[in-house]
């Protein structure tokens, strides 16, 4: 259903002539992202139901998660994206048509959207990292538990 709603507010919006407008725009983009984020997870819903097969492999989840994060960071860039322009079509009506040209809105959403897929790389390097040195500090830990183990007096163990 959030495929076919979202599919036809980009047709709807496409075709019709007086909907050319910046609040449009952003929709358009709005709802390709809403159809990104719910394929990410759908096909492998799908599969889940239909053959009763749960397992997914970590670089299908990965992937998955990659897709998923990217899309709801760049909805919520979005949204951001759409208040200002409802803030200059309400509050400075007059410079509205030169702050929100379709190039400003073109470059913005471009912006916003390679924006949300740098902070996705940089999450992902931040969690790698995060995750080695977790790995890295929880050995030492046990290899200093093991050390202990080894002491054979009560004493020395204490």
């Amino acid at each position: 259903m959030a495929f076919c709603g979202n599919c036809l507010i980009v047709v709807a919006i496409t075709i019709g002539s007086g909907l050319q407008i910046p609040m449009c725009f952003f929709l358009v983009n709005l709802a390709m992202l809403d159809v990104i984020c719910a394929c990410t997870v759908l096909f492998k819903l799908l599969k889940i139901l239909v053959v009763q097969d749960a397992s997914i492999s970590y670089r299908g989840c990965m992937v998955q998660m990659y897709f998923l994060t990217w899309s709801v960071a760049a909805e919520v860039l979005l949204f951001t994206a759409m208040a200002y322009d409802c803030y200059m079509f309400i509050c400075q009506p007059l410079l509205y048509g030169s702050m929100m040209s379709s190039r400003v809105c073109a470059v913005l959403a471009g912006v916003l959207l390679s924006y949300s897929f740098m902070n996705d790389i940089i999450i992902f390097v931040a969690d790698i990292f995060l995750a080695n040195l977790n790995f890295l500090l929880a050995m030492v830990s046990y290899g200093l538990v093991t050390t202990i183990l080894k002491i054979c007096t009560a004493e020395g163990k204490q």
